[in-house]
């Protein structure tokens, strides 16, 4: 055992003061707890309002600077000043404690007793139907789910989140706990392609869970969905004509277009949008974008402009 060990927590433990500190910040009666071989740190939680009065989310509590074991790095909106002094997010803190010690108690049933205590909302309201899009049994069972689907030019993006157990028999619970997103761009084999990982910011709760979801399941992001999820997420993909070419074929159809029409090369904003416009590039491709590419394939479409 040393040092960077928690021999204890965190937890959080009830107390009576609830103070309010002024109108914008008050006590919420609930401490974190934890200690290390060397000290027991008990930091009370503050609820900051906000925009809204009535929500209660990770992002709304916050902790004194001055109670803080140790410098926590966090970014602009996770830091608030207030009449006695600066306060930093809770999401900032745990992120940092996490990182720093070892022997936790797994994040999955710290925030497990943290509903319990502080029943907060989460961080998204966007709540497909989950049982359309099943993940394999041990994310599931560990409760994370897919919260939102959106394809959108030649990519779906799928995001992740984890549900509190306490309301996840629930299926009409629309408060969840962001995780990551993954980047799928399906092939013209009708595949849905490997995927890519998309983490959240550094400093955050989401990448604490991200880092459990990986532990759960180490493998590349298709593997998370069962069969049944991968063909839903396929048939929800707009299979356009650019879409079902490889990057050979879709360069070669821009090099044809442009020998079909040749008075365009003398104008590369207008070139440029008649090749989106004849869905040679997706709607998420800017006209700058293509413009860069657009040297490249006039010079092997052999046309030449007028001097």
């Amino acid at each position: 055992m040393n040092a960077h060990d928690i021999i204890l927590g965190p937890y959080l433990v009830e107390y009576s003061s609830a103070r309010t500190i002024d109108r914008n910040v008050s006590e919420t009666g609930i401490r974190l707890e934890f200690a290390t071989p060397e000290n027991l740190y008990c930091l009370p939680i503050f609820r900051c309002i906000a925009y809204d009065s009535q929500l209660l989310d990770f992002d709304s509590l916050f902790l004194r600077e001055v109670d803080l074991p140790f410098e926590t790095p966090c970014w602009n909106f996770q830091l608030k000043s207030y009449i006695d002094g600066p306060y930093v997010a809770i999401t900032a803190f745990l992120a940092e404690l996490y990182k720093r010690f070892s022997r936790l108690i797994p994040i999955q049933k710290f925030l497990t007793n943290f509903f319990d205590c502080l029943p907060v909302s989460g961080s998204t309201r966007y709540s497909p139907d989950a049982s359309l899009y099943p993940l394999i049994e041990d994310l599931s069972k560990a409760g994370y789910r897919v919260s939102n689907v959106q394809p959108y030019g030649r990519r779906i993006m799928v995001w992740l989140a984890w549900t509190f157990p306490q309301i996840r028999s629930n299926e009409q619970t629309k408060w969840y706990l962001d995780v990551c997103s993954i980047d799928f761009r399906p092939k013209p084999e009708r595949i849905l392609g490997s995927g890519k990982w998309i983490s959240y910011r550094a400093n955050r709760i989401e990448n604490l869970l991200f880092s459990d979801l990986q532990r759960i399941a180490p493998q590349e992001p298709a593997l998370l969905f069962q069969d049944v999820a991968k063909a839903r997420l396929l048939s929800e993909f707009d299979w356009t004509s650019l879409a079902l070419m490889t990057s050979q074929e879709a360069r070669q159809a821009r090099i044809e277009f442009i020998r079909a029409h040749p008075h365009l090369i003398s104008d590369s904003k207008c070139l440029a949008q008649a090749l989106k416009d004849a869905g040679l590039y997706g709607p998420d491709t800017s006209l700058h974008q293509i413009r860069k590419f657009l040297e490249s394939l006039i010079k092997d479409s052999g046309v030449r402009k007028n001097l």
